[in-house]
């Protein structure tokens, strides 16, 4: 295989010398699915949109000057009211075949922008799009219409587009709002396999368009119709199969699988360094004849940002590797210890059979996606570093305690899915050999330790407890549809600590070490440890919550940041019931400005408990390491800051219209 940074230079090189002066690209307008010798040119805004997007988290030198130019022309193309047309400003094209400003000009357009500078979206920004989303929603809260036309317009201009609404949800993920009408009419798409647009001429666009909506959608249903599209280890295509790649990427579907449609990009690659120019969407009709839009340096980007994913996917999981054993490296275990570890976890649920060891895969590969610091695995290997005994500590065994990590997970995930009522009975046997592995792992490991035998007794014990107390408590009650808003003020969390004993088990593989490295460690040896531990996981867990507060109401839950919220709200005194949907609309506002900024700085002070905690730990060399989970969390929260002052922006410029 070549170098991919050389492929990826070499395309940015070419799309550099594409651009237009003005920072646009010629967009090529043909009849077939590729591009004749002399095909039609026109100057939209969609081209250079969809390219400004990809580039946007390039990080080359000469892929920033090319998203400079590209959005000084997107700016230089909005409406007074902030909507964008097909066609570029000036050209004969908007009198000759004219269309209205549409939603997915527009919002591909915002999405690029912000992107490539959020300040570029103002709240100024923000209500004009908020506006253009009242006019256009065919119920309120969406779904909504592609062309921004008046109410009285011909019937043919008041289509409801899946392609359109997935570009409009992926501008409001960027603001960090999501908006429950838009997932039920794209998951129902999804339900009946519909991957049609009038828009569009093939499906690679429209699950390209899904993947990056950020919603939990049904997204196994599209991994499998886009898998069983592929041929010969790719997907046709080079503009398909980079689309593709970028989806099943967006989806955290990342197999050696795929290393053939990798392949086929580079090899597809040509001399000037782009790669064909192919039908991206449609163009306007002529003649009673149907005409496709696409340029070379469109292919060129998506097959730049499909490479340079799998490049970057590469380059992370070595540096987190190289961090975890750098300290360490003449004993450590070989730099694929990491996905040793995952594929030893896989290979292991074979004996269950093809269906179960695939989803246990495919659940494995979600665990790992959503564990960007690797510490489900990584957590033993960490640990050892940090003490300051580890010469008794064999790689065996930390290889072992990283299994028995990533088992308990597997286990955790199952079962808390059927606390929330969504469980997969197919994934019980998984679950219970997961567990299985566990306490072999620990019994294997520590067979005489009997002080350990009882911290994995009550350690599981207080995490069944935490989950028989969150499914008494934490559900909503409803009656004939409705909340009952007295269930609300009821307060579930008079403390916090149920937060860390539900993933108490995270910290067991850590605690392992201890007593392998000290015969006569006791629970009072590990009590700076496990205060470390407790105090982290509460602030992990507060975090999350504040993200998942919405959704889980809407399932009928509350968790930790919602009996917060609704502790401090003021319900109309004699309002007795709401609608869900009502309660989240109403609460909304009062959660971003003034819920948010309190639960942070809760958060704030347990990440400062669980540091000061470390320092009662003799047992430890440095704790540089772990203190690195708390520094991982911390980023989190700023994060949670800035989409605080985003939501904060949207949802002042909606309420306005």
């Amino acid at each position: 295989m070549t170098d991919l940074r050389l492929s990826i230079s070499r395309g940015i090189n070419y799309i550099h010398s594409e651009q237009q002066a003005d920072g646009g690209f010629i967009s090529y307008s043909f009849t077939n699915r590729r591009k004749p010798a002399r095909p039609k040119t026109y100057r939209t805004t969609f081209i250079t949109s969809l390219i400004l997007d990809c580039l946007n988290s390039n990080g080359d030198q000469k892929a920033t000057q090319i998203c400079h130019n590209a959005a000084q022309f997107l700016l230089g193309q909005a409406s007074d009211r902030w909507s964008f047309n097909y066609w570029a400003q000036g050209t004969k094209e908007k009198e000759s075949l004219p269309y209205p400003d549409d939603l997915d000009d527009t919002f591909c357009a915002a999405s690029a922008l912000f992107g490539h500078d959020q300040s570029s979206i103002t709240p100024e920004v923000l209500a004009k799009l908020a506006l253009l989303l009242t006019l256009t929603e065919s119920s309120v809260g969406g779904p909504y219409g592609t062309w921004v036309v008046p109410k009285d317009a011909d019937s043919k201009w008041k289509d409801v587009d899946l392609a359109v609404n997935c570009n409009v949800a992926y501008f409001l993920k960027l603001q960090n709002i999501s908006l429950p009408n838009i997932k039920q009419f794209i998951d129902a798409r999804i339900a009946t396999a519909n991957y049609t647009s009038p828009y569009y001429p093939t499906p690679f666009p429209i699950f390209f368009f899904i993947s990056r909506t950020g919603l939990k959608l049904k997204q196994d249903l599209v991994i499998r119709y886009l898998l069983g599209l592929r041929q010969n280890g790719y997907f046709g295509t080079p503009l398909s199969t980079a689309l593709s790649l970028i989806t099943l990427h967006n989806f955290g579907y990342n197999k050696s699988e795929l290393q053939s449609a990798i392949t086929y990009l580079e090899k597809t690659q040509q001399l000037d360094g782009s790669w064909p120019t192919e039908a991206f969407c449609f163009d306007p009709t002529i003649s009673g004849v149907a005409h496709v839009a696409g340029s070379g340096a469109l292919t060129t980007a998506f097959c730049v940002q499909a490479l340079l994913l799998t490049q970057t996917k590469k380059n992370a999981q070595m540096s987190t590797f190289n961090t975890a054993v750098s300290k360490n490296s003449a004993s450590s275990p070989a730099r694929d210890f990491h996905n040793q570890v995952i594929v030893g976890v896989k290979k292991h649920f074979e004996h269950l059979g093809p269906p179960s060891a695939k989803k246990a895969a495919h659940l494995v590969d979600g665990l790992i996606k959503n564990d960007p610091a690797d510490q489900i695995v990584l957590l033993p290997e960490m640990m050892r570093q940090s003490l300051a005994k580890n010469s008794a500590i064999s790689d065996l065994n930390v290889f072992k305690l990283s299994q028995a990590s990533l088992y308990g997970w597997i286990a955790y995930t199952i079962l808390d899915d059927f606390l929330d009522a969504e469980g997969d009975l197919h994934l019980l046997p998984i679950a219970t050999d997961a567990l299985t592995q566990v306490f072999h792992v620990f019994s294997a490991i520590l067979p005489h330790s009997s002080t350990f035998s009882e911290l994995v007794s009550t350690t599981f014990s207080a995490m069944d407890q935490a989950n028989a107390w969150e499914v008494e408590h934490c559900r909503i009650k409803v009656q004939k549809g409705r909340v009952v808003i007295r269930s609300l003020r009821h307060k579930r969390f008079d403390s916090w600590d149920v937060l860390a004993h539900r993933a108490s088990g995270h910290a067991l593989s850590a605690y392992a070490l201890i007593f392998l490295t000290n015969k006569r460690a006791s629970m009072q040896t590990l009590k700076p440890l496990r205060q470390f531990f407790h105090h982290y996981l509460i602030a992990r867990q507060l975090n999350d919550d504040m993200h998942d507060w919405e959704e889980d109401v809407r399932r009928g839950q509350i968790n930790a940041a919602a009996d917060y919220l609704f502790q401090s709200y003021s319900f109309p005194h004699k309002q007795t019931q709401i609608s869900l949907a009502n309660l989240i609309k109403i609460t909304r506002p009062f959660f971003w400005e003034i819920t948010v900024p309190q639960l942070c700085q809760r958060v704030g002070h347990h990440l400062d408990q669980a540091r000061s905690s470390l320092d009662e730990a003799t047992f430890l060399q440095s704790p540089d390491l772990l203190l690195e989970l708390l520094h991982s969390t911390k980023v989190a929260l700023v994060k949670t800051g800035q989409e605080q002052a985003q939501a904060l922006q949207f949802i002042k410029a909606y309420s306005r219209n």
